[in-house]
């Protein structure tokens, strides 16, 4: 079984140590983090920085897809984390509000957060001047694509992020962690957003999303701005593509902090 449940600040390394695992080879990774194999702690400590930074952020939520294994004695049986997604809620809506919701102490503590990150050096990123002779030589450009049109502004659920360990990849979890946001943003009848790139767009188009925009670097497809526009909970469109035998969601502590 997968239960999805909120994740906590005590399992953001175990977190981070699956997000370095499932992107090592992503395009991006390749091309802006060229020294991880140098450093890889300080490549899954760089996700560490930002997945703690979300989980305090407004409207934010991190939920973590966790494999319990089925029988009798499944309550006592090792339980793994197998992947997470972090969802942003957007909009100045009373519904939007509410999901932003949060202490004074939470307020300054992500603050700090922000701070400490924009000062730590991340050894395994390029350096400034490897960025600014990277961007020099690169040619990037947007395109807006696809008969659908939402601005980023608008109320809206916003998928930063999902990452499956590769072990457990074509299985339903990742289908699992975004049927959540799904469902979540059809009974508020607002879109959801996400950024895919070319590896994981066919995922996405699969569960109904459609493209609104297209980012070419040097001539080459490498991103793309995707929605899910708000339908009938009962349209999701997400079961049954790598779906998982049983799923389970805890409520507690998703909607509120």
């Amino acid at each position: 079984m997968i239960q999805i449940r909120p994740a906590t600040k005590s399992e953001i390394p175990t977190v981070s140590n699956i997000a370095a695992t499932a992107f090592w080879n992503h395009p991006d990774v390749v091309r802006y983090y060229p020294k991880r194999g140098k450093h890889p702690q300080a490549f899954v400590h760089g996700y560490e920085r930002v997945l703690e930074e979300h989980l305090y952020s407004s409207g934010a939520r991190l939920l973590i897809a966790i494999h319990v294994p089925d029988g009798p004695t499944n309550e006592n049986a090792s339980k793994s984390i197998v992947g997470f997604a972090a969802w942003q809620r957007y909009g100045d809506s009373d519904c939007a509000e509410e999901w932003k919701k949060r202490s004074w102490s939470t307020r300054l503590f992500s603050a700090l957060l922000t701070v400490r990150n924009f000062a730590t050096i991340d050894r395994s990123y390029l350096g400034p001047l490897q960025r600014w002779q990277l961007h020099r030589k690169s040619t990037e450009t947007e395109e807006e694509i696809g008969d659908v049109r939402v601005k980023e502004t608008e109320d809206h659920w916003c998928l930063h992020v999902l990452a499956v360990h590769p072990e457990w990849q074509d299985k339903g979890v990742g289908t699992a962690l975004l049927d959540w946001g799904v469902k979540e943003a059809m009974r508020e009848e607002v879109p959801l957003l996400l950024w895919a790139s070319v590896v994981v767009e066919g995922f996405y188009r699969a569960h109904g999303f459609t493209h609104i925009k297209k980012v070419s670097r040097n001539g080459e497809d490498v991103d793309y701005l995707m929605a899910k526009l708000a339908t009938r909970v009962g349209d999701a469109g997400v079961e049954g593509y790598n779906a998982v035998a049983k799923v389970e969601i805890t409520e507690d502590d998703i909607s509120t902090r």
